[in-house]
């Protein structure tokens, strides 16, 4: 019988995601606006739109799509994240096979519910509560969190 991974060590893991995912997202941002060629009317609006005072919608999107793709494909592909790969943890399907891009990309949708009201608490809940100590996500694409073998 798998040892299905908690809450405590699941947090651990998304705090080391987010950072990388922090990361990526400023260094996208710097890259898009040297590489862009503009004309200087454009530069302002560039300059606004990649380092305005405030997040703008279009930050948000890219910021929300990267996380997205980062989590979907390493979990897709390799069945864990750098943050879960740190931890010695992975998510596998609940027979024990690789977690695969459908069931990922399951998970990874189903995360908007598993975030609500905010900070993950429904997600949380859920996992305190399940014997395989599943969030909304994982119970709908068949999916568990565990150590890695």
């Amino acid at each position: 019988m798998p040892e299905y991974k908690g809450l405590r060590i699941r947090l651990g893991a998304q705090i080391i995601d987010g950072i990388i995912v922090g990361i990526v997202f400023i260094l996208l941002l710097r890259t898009l606006s040297y590489v862009i060629d503009v004309t200087r009317a454009q530069a302002h609006y560039l300059t606004d739109f990649l380092w305005g005072p405030y997040w703008n919608y279009n930050q948000l999107m890219l910021f929300l799509v990267i996380g997205f793709l980062y989590f979907f494909l390493l979990e897709g592909f390799a069945g864990m994240t750098v943050g879960k790969t740190v931890l010695k943890i992975k998510v596998a399907k609940d027979d024990g096979s690789p977690c695969g891009l459908t069931s990922s990309l399951i998970r990874n949708v189903l995360r908007i519910i598993d975030i609500l009201p905010f900070l993950y608490i429904v997600g949380m809940i859920l996992i305190t509560r399940s014997s395989k100590r599943q969030r909304f996500g994982d119970a709908v694409a068949h999916t568990v969190v565990v150590a890695q073998s």
